[in-house]
């Protein structure tokens, strides 16, 4: 469209013959074609299909890389990035995106980062992770980066940064779980890295016990094998006979396993059991009862991750002071 090889009026192959010349899925030539329209390239018309507008757009304001995790469908990381992707778009930036991978040893592959950065010239990039070392390939870059990360610390080369502290909800639970006299807790936890409760809670007096769920080499299916350790751990801690006051479980996926063996051991909340969850808004695992919960709000955070990365454009100010993070929800689980 460009370079004039199609024409004003000239409509596009559709979207299967657009996959398959290109050996992809129908989603990425459809999420390619809804770029090119809010662009401004091309134009869905009835009876035509896609066609080429006759107007060339005006170039974009600023190219900015956006450089997230691949987070392999997961629900929070899925909505982020497309809540902070729609109004960068609206304000006329061209964006680009890079998801790394998460290698079997742990590490990430830098591969299709690095190719972007030597490739493609940027005026800014976003980079949002729960691991600092993707952040690696950008500290030696010339090009100014905003950092959304979970850990409290400073990047080389970052010209400001985002805090998501996921510790925001802990004072209300600890408050909570000492007005409501509970003496022992058990942590269901597939990773203490972004959150533990055990300190906290022992300051007061509390005591917790700690079950840590192994997380697969692997991070595809990651979901899915949490979802099933969590129940056999807990099944497994359960059939011992000892049942603590509250049961805390920081993911989603452990939440749905936790779940289940409850059930199996006819273990009834909040009756016999008072639970806690970690959960996602709008994204909350099935239950007879409303779960109180941390809960992570992935529309609101992009959004403010994107206000804070648009003001930084436009001022070229890097933002100070903004923090996201999950709220303590009281319901019937825990009330």
């Amino acid at each position: 469209i460009a370079n004039g090889r199609l024409k004003e009026g000239q409509s596009l192959p559709p979207i299967r013959k657009l996959a398959e010349d290109l050996g992809t899925s129908l989603r990425v030539p459809r999420e390619a074609l809804q770029i090119l329209s809010r662009e401004g390239f091309v134009a869905p018309r009835r009876g035509s299909g896609t066609v080429v507008l006759h107007k060339r757009p005006l170039p974009p304001q600023k190219h900015v890389l956006l450089v997230h995790p691949n987070s392999y469908g997961a629900y929070y990381f899925g909505v982020l990035v497309e809540q902070v992707n729609r109004p960068l778009e609206a304000d006329g930036h061209l964006v680009s995106h890079v998801a790394v991978d998460r290698l079997s040893k742990g590490d990430f592959d830098y591969g299709p980062l690095r190719n972007s950065l030597r490739r493609w010239k940027f005026d800014a990039a976003l980079a949002i992770t729960f691991d600092d070392r993707i952040f690696k390939p950008l500290e030696d870059l010339s090009i100014p980066y905003l950092a959304c990360s979970y850990l409290p610390k400073r990047y080389p080369g970052a010209i400001g940064r985002i805090e998501c502290d996921y510790r925001a909800a802990v004072s209300d639970f600890v408050a909570h779980c000492t007005a409501r006299g509970v003496k022992k807790v058990l942590q269901l936890s597939p990773s203490l890295q972004m959150i533990d409760v055990g300190r906290p809670l022992a300051d007061v007096g509390i005591a917790t016990e700690t079950i840590s769920i192994p997380l697969p080499k692997s991070a595809a299916g990651m979901q899915e094998e949490v979802e099933r350790q969590a129940y056999v751990l807990l099944k497994r801690r359960l059939s011992a006979g000892r049942i603590p006051d509250l049961l805390f479980v920081p993911d989603d996926f452990a939440v749905r396993g936790a779940l289940l063996a409850l059930a199996e051991n006819h273990l009834d909340i909040p009756d016999d059991i008072r639970l806690v969850a970690w959960i996602n808004s709008r994204f909350s695992p099935a239950s007879p009862i409303a779960l109180t919960r941390m809960e992570m709000n992935p529309y609101e955070h992009g959004k403010t991750i994107a206000e804070a990365f648009r003001t930084f454009l436009k001022t070229g100010k890097p933002p100070s002071g903004v923090r996201i993070g999950p709220a303590y929800v009281k319901a019937e689980s825990f009330s």
